[in-house]
């Protein structure tokens, strides 16, 4: 803890002591050095701090994305089969356009809009 004090408190009583430009004091060029390898040092952990803030923060924007696109993507897929299922109908009605121009039989279309649910009336 004293030696934190010391590289601390050093380098700020350095600044305030007023020196001769022509003359330097001993003790100077050390205490530069330890300034600038605590400040170094400081510099070093804030910017570490501060990209993994901003990675984190990164993370957060792409879970959401990811999920976004998740549901999007079980929509689509959605809207996919029915379409699947519109193509299949389409197909299968077709082939009846095409079963009644070449018959020659005469062909009333009706739609059916009830069943008898006795088995022995459905002969």
């Amino acid at each position: 803890m004293i030696f934190f004090i010391l590289v601390l408190g050093l380098p700020l009583l350095s600044l305030n002591v007023e020196q001769k430009r022509r003359d330097s004091e001993w003790f100077s060029e050390p205490v530069q050095l330890i300034a600038s390898v605590t400040q170094q040092t400081f510099d070093g952990f804030s910017r570490g701090v501060r990209e993994t803030t901003s990675l984190y923060l990164n993370l957060i924007n792409i879970k959401k994305e990811n999920s976004d696109l998740r549901n999007l993507n079980t929509e689509l897929f959605s809207r996919l089969e029915g379409m699947n299922e519109l193509q299949l109908e389409n197909n299968r009605l077709r082939s009846l356009i095409d079963f009644r121009e070449h018959t020659k039989m005469e062909l009333v279309a009706a739609e059916v809009v009830g069943r008898d649910l006795v088995p022995d009336h459905a002969s």
